[in-house]
């Protein structure tokens, strides 16, 4: 991986943990969290010793905390990370960042809409939206 990177987005119509741990398991099977593990702790108030599934199942329970994490894919490979970006609006945000190829952009997106069956878009080195209505204008600039 080198130079900026394109990453993909979707609305996923699901925050389950359960349904977010399928959308890892499912892009980024080995995987390890970019993020200092006192952060979950300082932001969310989780307690100490959490675990990754104990983190999704706070944020499944608290549909107006929002939150985002990075995981790194272990392989060095595209997607070279997940995103999962919990919203106040009690959305869930899902992206997957890759080289900066128009084509692997298109197709992991078209992986990510078949996974998700929702529509989503993709850019150059940008950040998740913050909620579902900033989600619908950058889809509604990207049609324009």
């Amino acid at each position: 991986m080198s130079g900026p990177m394109s990453d993909c987005y979707v609305l996923s119509l699901d925050r389950s943990a359960d349904f977010a741990l399928a959308f890892l398991d499912r892009f980024v099977p080995s995987r390890e969290p970019t993020w200092d593990a006192a952060d979950p702790i300082d932001i969310l108030g989780i307690p100490p010793n959490h675990s990754l599934e104990e983190i999704l199942k706070f944020l499944e329970c608290h549909a107006d905390r929002s939150y985002s994490m990075y995981l790194s894919n272990l392989k060095r490979r595209s997607p070279y990370y997940a995103i999962l970006a919990y919203c106040e609006d009690g959305s869930l945000i899902l992206g997957l960042s890759c080289d900066e190829d128009e084509q692997v952009a298109r197709e992991l997106l078209s992986r990510l809409e078949d996974f998700t069956g929702s529509t989503g878009y993709w850019s150059v080195e940008e950040a998740p939206p913050c909620d579902s209505k900033e989600f619908s204008a950058r889809i509604d600039m990207q049609r324009e």
